[in-house]
């Protein structure tokens, strides 16, 4: 099992109430990003991080990843074909902000994934297996 940080920003209302995370292949310019393609490396049983301003929520993944056109209700800022992951969502008691996860579990990562590096930080789709790093504390 893994546990994946995504940031969904605008769309994580949608893609909640849609049990669903999607992401582009490519952006309109035909640019491909490291995170997107990730969605790929996404099994049922991993879990999943929601950021949007704040920690959300938690999810399970119930199926993977399959080749799916963006749904209507999300931007079209991005390509319409994409991929998407079908998630159990927990909507969290009490919201966390990125300053109150520990400090030493949001440095020293320099994956080009890395969800807590400040230019990664508007990425919209999962950025990163933290297995490691939530397990460890490092």
């Amino acid at each position: 099992m893994s546990i994946w940080w995504v940031n969904q920003g605008r769309t994580f209302d949608q893609e909640q109430a849609a049990g669903i995370l999607w992401a582009p292949k490519a952006d309109k310019n035909g640019h491909r990003k490291s995170h997107w393609n990730t969605m790929i490396e996404v099994r049922p049983g991993d879990s999943v991080i929601h950021y949007a301003s704040k920690v959300l929520a938690l999810s399970v993944v119930t199926a993977a990843a399959i080749d799916a056109h963006r749904p209507s209700d999300l931007s079209d800022d991005w390509d319409r074909d994409g991929r998407l992951i079908r998630t159990a969502y927990r909507q969290a008691t009490q919201p966390v902000l990125l300053a109150e996860i520990p400090q030493q579990w949001r440095t020293g990562h320099s994956s080009p994934g890395d969800p807590f590096n400040v230019g990664v930080a508007s990425t919209r789709a999962i950025s990163s297996d933290l297995t490691m790093t939530l397990a460890t504390g490092s």
